[in-house]
């Protein structure tokens, strides 16, 4: 008899730890569900699909100390919490550079050292 109580008890005690588990998980979901909608405005319905954008592929030269430099904005970026690729960092630039006043941006593209193009030649 000790043996059936035991494992009843046991038992309760697997449900009632699955049914607080399941509601926990339920209320973090709804509090992330309702800040998601703060921030993230409802689409409509009836508005199309996007087109999704082409990716292309392409090789560049730069010099050592420009390659380190997206390095160092990588570590920053992770710092504040956000996770960035080689490549995102490159883009954001892009974007900054296209943001520009045109007497900004013939500035910062006249300050960029001009490097002979190419791969370069590999030492043995």
């Amino acid at each position: 008899m000790a043996k059936r109580n035991m494992r009843s008890a046991l038992k309760d005690s697997l449900v009632m730890e699955e049914r607080t588990v399941k509601d926990r998980f339920e209320k973090a979901e709804t509090l992330l569900r309702g800040k998601e909608r703060e921030r993230i405005p409802i689409k409509e319905n009836n508005r199309q699909k996007e087109e999704k954008v082409k990716v292309v592929r392409d090789s560049f030269t730069m010099p050592q100390t420009d390659y380190e430099l997206i390095t160092l904005l990588k570590k920053r970026s992770l710092e504040s919490g956000i996770e960035i690729t080689k490549s995102g960092i490159l883009r954001a630039g892009l974007l900054a550079l296209n943001q520009m006043s045109e007497g900004d941006f013939l500035n910062k593209i006249g300050n960029v050292e001009k490097i002979k193009t190419g791969r370069p030649k590999q030492v043995i």
